[in-house]
Formats: C-alpha cells, structure tokens, sequence
C-alpha cells in the first residue's frame, strides 16, 4: 500500500567509497527484483555481494512506497533472535508475547518494501524459513539476500556473482547459448558475468589513487597493474587490500611480490608452508604461545576462494607482528568495535596497551581495518581469517573471556549511571555495542556463568526497557534466570542477590508491558522470597512494585494504590532506585486513572525532583507525561500540552516509540481542547502509525483511554469534517516518527520521510 505507515523510506547506509562497474550485474538485479518475490546474490567471500546489493536496491527505491530496508545479520549468531533482529531494522517494537516471526509477517502484509538480508550464509535455513513465511503472507514485499550459498527457497531466483572483468579476459564463459548473463533455465540461477571495460583494472586504478594522492599508472606501470587484477582473478576484496600496499611498494615491485607467490603456490604440497612458515612463528613469539595456523578454508579448492586466501594470507604476512596478532584478537568483535574496548580486550603480553592504538592505526592504513566515524570494522571474510589464526594461537578462549568480561563491566557501569546526566550519552553508547553485548551474554550463557548472564541481563534493565529490544532483554533473562532456577541464596541484600532481584524484576516488569498478567506476579513472589524479614527497600520494593503493575493491567487502581501507597515518598540510595521511581509512577497512573489528578501533580512533582536532579531524561519524562493526564483531567489544557510537549523529549532522543505514542494520545485531545482540531488529527495519525510497530494501542485494555482517544477523533472530525481530518490523519501517519515529534514538540508541519 501506498497510505502512509509511518516508516521513513529506509535504512540504507551511504557509500564511503565509489561504486565502480558492475552494469549489466545490476541490470541483471534489478531486472530479478521485477519478476521473482525472493532473490539471493550468491558468490565467494570478497567478491562484492553486499556493495551491489545496496547499488541495486538503491536504485529501485521508488518501486517500494514503504521503503527499502537494510538487515545486516553479519553478527548475528543465534537463528531465534532473526526475526526480531529483522524487525529492529524495520524499527518494529512489538511489547506482546506473540512469537516474533508472526508479528513480523502480520505487520509486512500490506506493505510494499524490499527488504534486504545482508550475510545469510551462517543462517541459510533460518533465512530461508523467513524468505519463504514473508513471500507467502507479504504479497508486495521482495526480499533480497546475499549469502555465499543459495537459500532453499521455492521460487527463489538465485544470481551468481563472479569476480570483475581481468585485462584478457575475452574469453570468459558466457553461458547459455552466448547469454552474457548467463541465464540458466528451469531452475531460478543465473550467473553475472560482463564484457566491455576492464573494471578490475578500474577498481584497482581508484583505490591506489585513494591509497596514494595523484598517483597515475603509465607505462610499464600498466601492464604491472593489469598483471595485479590478472593475479587477483578481480576480486574487489583482494584487489583493494593489494591497493593498500602501494603506499609502501611500487606497482611493479606489488605485481612482482604477487607473481612469486603464486608461482609458489603452484605446488599444492607448499601452499600451507607458503601461507604459514615464518608468519606464524612471528605471531608465535609475539604472543607466547603456541599452536597451528587453522586457516584453511571450507570452501577450498575452488580457484577463487584459494585466491581470496592468498591475497588475504599475503596481506596478512606483510603485517608486522604486532599488527598480526592485533587482526587475530580483533576478530572476537562481531561487529563494530570502539578503540577503548581494543585496548582492554586486546592488550596483553608483547602487545602493550599504549601500542594498540598505533598498531590498529597500521590496519587502517593497510584496509584490513575499515574506520567508520569513531568506530572500527573489519569484513566478515578478514575476521574469519583472524579468527582461525586465533584459534591457531591457541588465544580464543581467553580473549573471549577477556571480552565478556569487559562488556559486563559496561553493562554494570550503565546499569549505575542510567538515572543521571549521562543517560543520553548511554543510550547512544549501548546500541552502539549491540552486537558486542549479545556476544558477552552469549558467551556467560555457554559457559553456564549464572553470576555473570544474571548480572549482566539484569544490569541492561535500561537497555531491554528503553531501547526497543524488550523481547530481547525477555530471552536473555529468561535464559539467564535459567542457569540457576533455584539459588541457594534467599536472603539479605548481597551483590548476587541484589543482581537476581534486579533480573527477577526486570523480567516481571517486561512480562507485564507485553500484557502478560501471570508472570510479573511470579517474579513478586520471588523477589519477596529474597527480601530480609521487615525489609522495606530492595526486593521487597521490587516485589511491590510488580505487584502494583500486575493489578493495573487487570484495571484494579485501587489494589494499585493499597500495594504501593504506604511506602516512603523519599527515595532509596542504593539499587533500589529504579524500583522506587517505577513504584511512584504506577502510583501516579492508577490515581490518575482514578481521577485524583491533584495527588497525581504532587507525586509527580516529587518524582521530577528526584530525577531531574540526577539528570535523568527518561523517568522524568514519564512523570511528565502524568503531570499532562493530571492538567487535563482539571481542565488546564494548555498547561496539559506544555507537560505533554516536554514529555516528549525523552522518549524522542531515546528512540522510545511507545511511550512516544502513549504521550501522543494525551497531546492530541489537550490540544483540540485548545481549537487546534487540525493538529490533533494529525498528532493521532502519528501516534497510530507509533502503535502498529509496538503491536497495536493497548486501549482496549484500558477503557478510560479508549474513551478518551475516541472522544478525541469524533471532536476532530466534527470541528474539520471528515475529508479533512482524514487528511490531516495520514499527514500525520505519513511523518515518521522522529519528524512527527518533532511537529509534536512545536516545530512547523514538515514533509513526510523521504
């Protein structure tokens, strides 16, 4: 559909580098995308899947209304998180317990998006699964996926990408019946070859000048530079790896250096000694230790992935020693990484913490190493191959503890400082490190460390709560909690179990946003089971509070006020903390709901004090947002639509879509209150497209919002008119969710995401 949804247009990155050739492939693509529901580029690593992938659907967005969005599974390593890993890239925040899979086809199913899969290879059959459930219930959605093997998926078009065009290579396969595209019928595939200009000559020519400033092959310099591309097979990866080395060789000395090792390697029997011998004793005496380079490949044999090898064991040999055994260690970083987790994940032994920062600089410089911004990356294909030399070094096991334990500290450290003046800042830092949290849990998990998962999974509370990835933080703790289902602990407020109240609460607080009534009661009657006898903070708080937030989802305000009522107005000090602040707003929405809206502003005025002095963003913002329930039940709008308006700043810079779409449907009537009924049609189409990501409006549960929210469209429509209220409503529907708040927080009707 074409009507408004609320999504922006897409996520697609922009390119860092130029595009080179590559016509009839994308020809070849876009042509796939018009006649098959799923297609998958499929080829060896390094030889360019991903760039035309993008090239490709970048270049077909007007097709899609709803966008083209980006999935990069590349650090992905569990089959159960696909389809919320997906959803998140589509910004789905689904808050029922619905499996993910079904809320992620149900909300596709009017769509008309393509959706790319970036990396599949590690997931096929789960990709596959997905691929096939969204073909058959999304109608106008494509998928798009690379992986180096094909998806066995019915239907599929499958499209071979080979390597970029060599000097002489008239020759080449053509296919088919001379079908330069190579055309296969019957079975779906199709192989991507080219005729015409050279491009891996003019890929190699753009990245040496990239590498060294006006640097311009003539002469004999040409045919050394086409000897490269001919040597390289023109795969994109090596080629710009070997680009990288002119900034210490000459084009002839490269081509030169490239000829004896693969004249080398001519001998099957020494390629293993060619790709090791010295290398890895290098690596040896740096790092101490001992073992065998594990770098053979799954894919070996087949000339271009032996290629890719080479040019990337050739790379490799001529790292320095230093900057070897920085590659090997870098590749625990599923993801992005950032250079203070180097220096404490990847320090050690001859590798001082004061040389990481030059020798990852070293990287950079040769593009094993790609800087994006203030972060680093490296290419799944370099990691792997770090990764089997880590694995050799016999160094695996402890730097993957070494990095667990540093993204626990992280998690620790955010957990401490969430409600205060850096919270912006951690929740910025913590989706940054997405990837790399899920590989610490993943890591305690597998080991069975139940001190470290419960920690940690209770630790990121603001994470798995304000982030958007509820359902996440949901298996992880339910996973976590499993380790140990029952303590030897019980009682007295000691670390382990200050960390399992925190999980246990955490989990009950989640279990009731999704609307599940009968586990926050459980994780009460643990947390009570933890508390000392007469304890009136800590486990007994957060039993409180869970049993508060149960009665408010079965509307029992005054059970809600009789749980929490009686505990002190002034705050705990400890861990507690966040206990209290979520006890003192279910507190103040079932008074609220109760009409006790002068109580409501008192409690929420201390609530604001509480936070605003510890400069928290996001409690403060809720309290606001009880604060605009309270003005407008006295009739006060206008102060009601200056509290809702401010309420909006924490969940508009933490990315929060449904208490921005909670905010929303008290903004909209408090505004036609004020004879603004355009605005408030539009502020309810924005909150409606908030509240098909997060799985529909809960109003049905809550009658007195129901009420409100229809009173609120049947006084819109009567002061504009049907015509135009609709019109006013996919306005709205159509901003997406950062420029819709931003209209919603004063700014100027803007045009909706392009």
């Amino acid at each position: 559909m074409s009507a408004p949804s609320g999504l922006s247009r897409g996520n697609l990155p922009a390119e860092t580098t130029s595009f080179v050739g590559r016509g009839p492939e994308l020809t070849v693509v876009g042509g796939a995308l018009r006649d098959a529901r799923v297609v998958t580029i499929t080829g060896p690593g390094g030889v360019g899947k991903t760039r035309l992938a993008l090239r490709a659907a970048a270049a077909a967005r007007e097709r899609w209304p709803d966008g083209v969005w980006l999935a990069d599974l590349s650090a992905l390593h569990s089959p159960e998180l696909l389809a919320l890993t997906v959803s998140e890239s589509l910004r789905i925040v689904d808050q029922t317990v619905r499996p993910m899979a079904v809320v992620l086809a149900e909300w596709l199913a009017d769509k008309e998006l393509l959706l790319v899969l970036d990396t599949c290879e590690h997931l096929v059959e789960a990709c596959a699964s997905l691929a096939t459930e969204l073909a058959a219930v999304a109608p106008k959605v494509t998928v798009l996926c690379t992986s180096r093997q094909p998806l066995p998926v019915r239907g599929a078009q499958v499209l071979e990408l080979r390597p970029l065009a060599v000097p002489g290579d008239g020759d080449r396969d053509t296919g088919r019946d001379g079908d330069p595209h190579g055309a296969r019928d019957g079975d779906g595939d199709t192989s991507m070859d080219t005729d015409g200009p050279c491009e891996s000559l003019e890929l190699f020519t753009e990245r040496a000048a990239a590498a060294v400033p006006g640097l311009r092959f003539a002469g004999a310099d040409v045919a050394a530079a086409e000897e490269v591309c001919r040597r390289l097979d023109g795969i994109p990866l090596a080629l710009e790896l070997a680009a990288a080395r002119l900034r210490q060789l000459s084009v002839t000395r490269l081509a030169a250096e490239l000829r004896l090792r693969f004249e080398t390697l001519d001998e099957p029997a020494e390629e293993d000694a060619a790709g090791t011998e010295g290398t890895m004793a290098d690596v040896e005496g740096a790092a101490g230790t001992a073992g065998a380079a594990g770098a053979d490949s799954t894919e070996a044999g087949l000339d271009r992935h032996r290629t890719l090898r080479t040019a990337i064991g050739w790379s490799h040999e001529l790292c320095t020693p230093l900057e070897r055994l920085l590659w090997a260690r870098l590749a625990v970083f599923p993801g992005s990484f950032d250079p203070a987790f180097v220096r404490e994940v990847c320090a050690g032994g001859p590798l001082g913490a004061d040389q990481v920062g030059p020798v990852l600089a070293g990287l950079v410089d040769k593009s094993v190493v790609t800087r994006v911004g203030d972060r680093y990356r490296m290419l799944d294909t370099i990691r792997e191959y770090g990764g089997q030399w880590l694995a050799g070094l016999g160094e695996e096991p402890g730097v993957r503890r070494r990095h667990a334990e540093a993204f626990l500290r992280l998690a620790r450290e955010a957990d401490a400082e969430w409600i205060g003046p850096r919270q912006r800042q951690w929740y910025g830092r913590l989706a940054a490190e997405h990837a790399n949290l899920r590989a610490a849990l993943d890591f305690h998990l597998a080991r069975g460390d139940a001190a470290a998962a419960v920690g940690m999974a209770g630790a990121l509370w603001c994470f798995w709560f304000c982030c958007g990835v509820q359902r996440e933080g949901c298996d992880y703790l339910d996973r976590a909690l499993a380790l140990d289902p029952s303590p030897g602990y019980l009682r007295g407020e000691t670390g382990p179990v200050r960390d399992r109240v925190r999980a246990v609460w955490v989990r009950g607080y989640l279990a009731n946003v999704q609307g599940d009534s009968a586990f926050p009661e459980e994780a009460a009657r643990q947390c009570a089971a933890m508390a000392r006898p007469g304890d009136r903070t800590g486990a007994a708080l957060a039993a409180a509070q869970l049993t508060a937030a149960r009665l408010t989802l079965y509307g029992d305000q005054r059970a809600t006020v009789a749980a929490l009522e009686g505990w002190s107005a002034e705050p705990p000090e400890d861990y507690a903390f966040p206990f209290w602040v979520m006890g003192r707003l279910t507190l103040g929405y079932a008074l609220a709901q109760l009409g006790e809206f002068d109580t409501v502003s008192e409690l929420m005025s201390r609530v604001r004090q509480q936070c605003g002095a510890r400069g928290d963003l996001w409690a403060s913002s809720i309290a606001q947002y009880l604060c605009a329930i309270a003005e407008a039940g006295n009739g006060r709008f206008g102060q009601a639509q200056a509290h809702a308006e401010r309420a909006l700043a924490g969940p508009q810079v933490l990315g929060d879509t449904l208490m921005s779409a909670v905010i929303l449907d008290v903004l909209a009537p408090a505004t036609l209150a004020l004879g603004r009924a355009e605005r408030a049609a539009c502020f309810q189409g924005v909150a409606d497209s908030l509240w098909q990501r997060v799985g529909g409006s809960p109003h049905s549960k809550s009658p007195h919002f129901q009420q409100a929210r229809q009173a609120c469209e049947e006084g819109a429509r009567q002061a504009l008119g049907d015509p135009a209220y609709e019109r006013a409503f996919r306005d709205g529907a159509a901003l997406g969710m950062s420029r819709g708040l931003a209209y919603a927080r004063g700014a100027e009707l803007p045009s909706p995401e392009g």
